[in-house]
């Protein structure tokens, strides 16, 4: 099932794209927030493809652990693993559920600290750690220490060394945010039709 959405959105964005080759390129600067270790590992590999159709549209990637504003014009589309709360006017749209592995091998798990130590993934840790060797503030160190073969730690499937060995899935929603005022601005809704799709295959594939 979650394959064929995938699918079903990753053509949908091919046809997108076709179209708006059809027709005036859609042209402007868009601003897009996640946190950062899904900009570094989910959405960066994705742009040198991508751009090559949009060669009109500047996009600036905001990595932040703290949400951004949309209702102040801080930026025009958010990317976020959390059921956003309500905002005043902002549409929160669910794009998938992205899947979680345990990955890396030892006796040790990697924990975490800081902004995320309230996530549901440090939860998890906690049911399942006899002991945590080390903890850390970002999901890219935590992938990147599991990597280094420093302990076995909940993992993005996307970041996984070897997704089809490891095991224990359990998920995250990923929440698109935009604000009405601005989400049917062509350049808007070009990164939403075309690139946002894209990531989903990447992130939830």
């Amino acid at each position: 099932m979650l394959l064929r959405h995938v699918a079903a959105m990753a053509d949908h964005a091919a046809q997108a794209q076709a179209e708006l080759h059809g027709s005036d390129a859609p042209h402007g600067h868009v601003r897009l927030t996640a946190v950062p270790w899904m900009i570094g590992q989910g959405l960066l590999p994705l742009l040198p493809e991508w751009a090559t159709g949009m060669p009109d549209i500047r996009l600036s990637l905001l990595g932040a652990h703290d949400s951004f504003d949309l209702l102040r014009g801080e930026a025009d589309i958010a990317l976020r693993m959390a059921r956003p709360e309500a905002q005043g006017d902002v549409i929160a749209r669910k794009l998938c559920d992205v899947p979680f592995v345990v990955d890396g091998t030892g006796p040790g798990w990697i924990g975490h600290v800081g902004d995320m130590a309230h996530l549901p993934q440090a939860q998890w840790t906690q049911e399942v750690a006899d002991t945590v060797t080390l903890r850390l503030s970002d999901q890219g160190a935590v992938a990147e220490a599991v990597a280094q073969g420093l302990g076995r730690a909940w993992v993005p499937r996307c970041l996984a060394r070897d997704p089809e060995g490891a095991h224990g899935t359990r998920t995250r929603a990923l929440w698109c945010l935009t604000h009405p005022r601005t989400r049917h601005a062509p350049a808007v809704r070009a990164v939403c039709d075309t690139f946002l799709p894209l990531v989903v295959r990447r992130l939830c594939g």
